[in-house]
Parts: structure tokens; C-alpha cells; sequence
């Protein structure tokens, strides 16, 4: 798995992209494990994902990209928790 290749080396941060996209349900969970596990460790990390719970339990900070852009960025509460945008807020309904 190339985040055990990533611990390998000395750096303060991992990018994780979509390390979920081609798993079987039942992996997802343990396969997140390990990110959540760094993140309340030491590493700090920029994450790719469409699994929205998944920052929601690691992230201080969230940047919503629509159309290549950024579209919100923000704490939690800011871009997912009280959307402002109806694009946003449609996101959320979509992924809850």
C-alpha cells in the first residue's frame, strides 16, 4: 500500500487521493482506518475524497472544489456544516 511506503520516508505531510475509489464497501472502513490513525497522531494530511464522513472525522480544515475551482473552504461548520451556497447545501443533501 503506498501509505506504508509514504511512512517510510521523513515528511510532515501525506497526500491521500481517493484511497477509497476502487474498494468493495466492506473495505472502506479499514482501509480509512489508517488515515484517521495518522491524523490523530502526528501526520498531517491533504485529502482527495468523495467520502464525505471521512473528512469530517479527520479535518480541521475542508476546500469543496466544484468545476476544478475551489468552490467553499473553510472550517467544518463553515463549508459542510452550515452551507451557504445552494450548490453546496445540495452537495450536502446528496452525500448525507
Amino acid at each position: 500500500m503506498a501509505i506504508d511506503y509514504a511512512l517510510t520516508m521523513s515528511t510532515e505531510y501525506i497526500l491521500v487521493d481517493e484511497v477509497t475509489s476502487a474498494l468493495q464497501p466492506m473495505l472502506v472502513r479499514e482501509v480509512l482506518d489508517t488515515p484517521r490513525m495518522l491524523s490523530r497522531a502526528w501526520m498531517s494530511m491533504i485529502c482527495v475524497t468523495r467520502e464525505i464522513r471521512f473528512p469530517r472525522d479527520v479535518s480541521d480544515r475542508l476546500a469543496l472544489f466544484k468545476d476544478e475551482l475551489i468552490h467553499k473552504i473553510g472550517s467544518q461548520d463553515q463549508v459542510i456544516g452550515n452551507p451557504q451556497r445552494a450548490q453546496t447545501a445540495s452537495f450536502r443533501a446528496s452525500v448525507d
